[in-house]
């Protein structure tokens, strides 16, 4: 995303009713650790007329072609962002299959940088990315129910081999661990 789409952007992430910055990419290594360390000392956004806050609410995107001065003193850290470069914004909704799961902001230096095409070009990517993190979250749930239920889960491959297990498992087959079972060869659990 960065050089080719903006000059530097952040993810906030939504998750019980909290948005998170949860990360910041700027063209320029020194400014993008400047902004690292604001956004650990600020790491929610709580103001509720903040874009990232408006684009959760509503659903919809925000796209704002030229920050001029009085809305960027409106801005928490309004100093760091005019150093960092807020001329043009794109803020877009990362929606997963039924949650809102965060907002992807671009921002270019130049006033007027983004038009409607990139808007929707940052809307089809924010989507991509919304599924993503709902995959993700998914597959996570998936592991963790596979790892703590009392019945014991395996994976195998075509050729009998074990490429996943839980603890249960393991202990009903008289291995200490999951480690243990994935080394062993598939004829010492007959």
């Amino acid at each position: 995303l960065v050089p080719t789409h903006a000059d530097w952007c952040v993810l906030y992430l939504f998750k019980d009713g909290q948005i998170r910055r949860a990360a910041v990419v700027h063209r320029d290594a020194a400014m993008e650790q400047r902004l690292k360390e604001t956004l650990q000392r600020r790491p929610s956004v709580d103001d509720d007329s903040a874009v990232p806050s408006r684009v959760i609410r509503t659903g919809q995107a925000c796209l704002i072609r030229e920050f001029g001065p009085a809305q960027l003193e409106k801005e928490p850290d309004s100093a760091i962002l005019r150093e960092a470069g807020l001329g043009s914004c794109i803020s877009v909704p990362l929606k997963a299959r039924r949650d809102m799961v965060g907002v992807l902001s671009l921002a270019r230096r130049k006033s007027g940088a983004y038009d409607e095409d990139d808007l929707s070009w940052a809307e089809d990517l924010a989507h991509r990315i919304g599924v993503s993190i709902e995959n993700r979250r998914l597959v996570a749930e998936a592991k963790e129910l596979f790892n703590q239920t009392v019945s014991a889960n395996f994976v195998s491959a075509p050729d009998g081999r074990i490429t996943a297990c839980n603890q249960t498992f393991a202990a009903l087959f008289g291995f200490e661990s999951i480690d243990d079972v994935l080394a062993a060869p598939a004829v010492a659990l007959c």
